[in-house]
């Protein structure tokens, strides 16, 4: 029961996000990660969804707590690349874009690079250059509180990454910017799926 209200109080305290100005999103992630060993427990709150629709592909898990929208992330090991693919045809990039939502990111675990842009203006029409060029490991973490970012998520070859990411959409006219969109019907994960997903967050997030 004491479990079961410490998260009702997380919702509630969520639920108020609108009326704090300005959105920061690190403190929403650090107070997250504080309760994420009792909102792992029950793996029946959790929702799913394989998104593969471009590089890079990942096994999400997803709950709403008030406005905030808490993302487990399991980035499939990618292939190491070539040069020479990444000029051919067929070579299908890792999606450069931006969000519709204030969010903020841990990388759990592994490692990857991430390309940076500002753009001008909101929507997929105004893509910014890559100004800026990093590398996140295990432990790093970072926000997206300016809707005209864009980013390139470029996971290390042949290795999982683990990404825990809150989210958290402003109201209407307040974020200038358009969402992703899947090219397909993107498939919720089948029960093994979500079972390793909760697995090993529960590995890294323990009950103590």
């Amino acid at each position: 029961m004491a479990e079961h209200a410490q998260i009702q109080e997380l919702s509630e305290y969520f639920s108020g996000l609108a009326q704090k100005r300005p959105i920061r999103m690190m403190p929403v992630l650090e107070a997250v990660e504080r309760h994420l060993p009792t909102l792992l427990e029950d793996s029946n709150q959790w929702q799913s969804v394989m998104i593969d629709y471009q590089p890079p592909h990942l096994m999400r898990l997803y709950r709403q707590l008030g406005d905030v929208r808490v993302n487990l992330h399991y980035f499939l090991p990618a292939a190491d690349v070539s040069e020479a693919t990444k000029q051919t045809d067929a070579y299908n990039e890792n999606l450069y874009h931006p969000h519709a939502w204030a969010s903020a990111m841990r990388i759990v675990e592994g490692t990857y690079a991430q390309y940076w842009g500002m753009a001008g203006k909101g929507g997929f029409d105004a893509v910014p250059p890559k100004d800026l060029h990093l590398t996140h490991k295990a432990g790093d973490s970072y926000d997206m509180n300016h809707p005209w970012m864009w980013h390139q998520v470029i996971p290390a070859p042949n290795q999982a990454v683990l990404t825990l990411m809150v989210t958290y959409v402003p109201p209407k006219g307040e974020w200038d910017q358009e969402t992703p969109r899947s090219t397909k019907i993107l498939e919720r994960l089948d029960q093994s799926q979500h079972d390793f997903v909760m697995q090993k967050f529960r590995q890294h997030y323990p009950k103590i």
